[in-house]
């Protein structure tokens, strides 16, 4: 609903059935170019305007051209240095640096790693069972 009533607002609430395929590409170009939205807002505010034109008002829009797509950002994971993990690792106390040591070297979750009990801890071959983990 929101994207709807922005676009109105926007066109000076103007009703939806007196805007068509210009207004929506020029809205879905202005949200990408100059509010600076991710290509999935802007999506996400296109499928909005289709469900209301289409499935709401029962208009039948012709393509929506010459509409500007931002492109995807890829983010790269922020990653420390093994000197870095030392560093920090080297800051804590005895528990709280085996815990933080098991999170680091066997790339657990806070609550896999909390959630192990001694049984679930294979000395002898140097394993830790984890069930459900997160992938």
């Amino acid at each position: 609903m929101t994207w709807i009533k922005r676009t109105i607002v926007f066109y000076n609430t103007r009703h939806p059935k007196e805007m068509g395929e210009n207004e929506i590409s020029t809205y879905l170009t202005l949200l990408a170019d100059k509010a600076k939205v991710s290509a999935s807002t802007q999506k996400q505010a296109f499928s909005a305007l289709l469900f209301l034109y289409r499935d709401v008002l029962r208009i039948k829009l012709s393509k929506i051209n010459n509409i500007y797509r931002p492109k995807r950002s890829h983010m790269v994971p922020v990653v420390c240095t093994t000197q870095e993990a030392k560093a920090v690792l080297n800051q804590l106390h005895e528990m709280k640096k085996r815990v933080a040591g098991l999170l680091y070297g066997a790339g657990l979750w806070i609550m896999e790693c909390i959630g192990r009990r001694v049984q679930n801890v294979y000395f002898e071959y140097k394993q830790i069972l984890i069930r459900d983990g997160k992938g």
